[in-house]
């Protein structure tokens, strides 16, 4: 996206981030954590990103249970191959931007109508309260295996089809994920 839209918007929002107090303090890995995932991210996302860091770039850092942070997490989901299951159905590029739209902006999560009131609020809570845990539980339930721990020891378990526009109903990709999977 960058290379395509440098003098643009893209531009715009890259050297707003790397011109940052936030991307200053940053250590060599976290810079290259955020590379990483700003490379994997088109305008939409980008612009969701720089939004991230002017507003709340302790959010970047916030830990999972796994002691992992938001940012490797995200980087994670950047890089790992998506669960076979997921092939046709979603990209990462896509993926991420759902995952971090959900963390920057919690009270757009929903249901869509989908009949998954209950599970839509336990990822509001989440998303709101701890993105690095539902960043990892996302990137857990995404790669490879299908699955990742919760931290009160049950499993998340990607089902197929979950992430098939035909069963969004109206969600974004992340949502209709996570609610299947919860």
């Amino acid at each position: 996206t960058l290379a395509s839209d440098a003098g643009g918007v893209a531009g715009s929002v890259v050297a707003g981030i790397t011109g940052s107090k936030t991307f200053a303090a940053m250590s060599a890995e976290q810079k290259g954590q955020l590379a990483t995932v700003l490379s994997r991210l088109d305008a939409k996302g980008l612009t969701v990103m720089g939004a991230l860091i002017e507003n709340v770039p302790e959010a970047l850092s916030d830990k999972d249970s796994a002691g992992g942070t938001l940012l490797s997490n995200l980087a994670t989901i950047a890089t790992q191959p998506l669960n076979a299951t997921l092939t046709g159905q979603t990209t990462s590029e896509e993926l991420l931007a759902s995952v971090l739209a959900d963390v920057m902006n919690p009270n757009r999560v929903e249901q869509g109508t989908a009949t998954t009131c209950t599970v839509a609020s336990m990822q509001f809570e989440l998303v709101a309260d701890q993105p690095a845990e539902y960043a990892r539980l996302m990137a857990g339930v995404t790669g490879g295996k299908g699955s990742v721990k919760m931290m009160g020891g049950g499993d998340l378990r990607l089902g197929p089809g979950d992430g098939d526009e035909r069963a969004r109903d109206g969600r974004s990709v992340s949502q209709a994920i996570f609610q299947s999977a919860a």
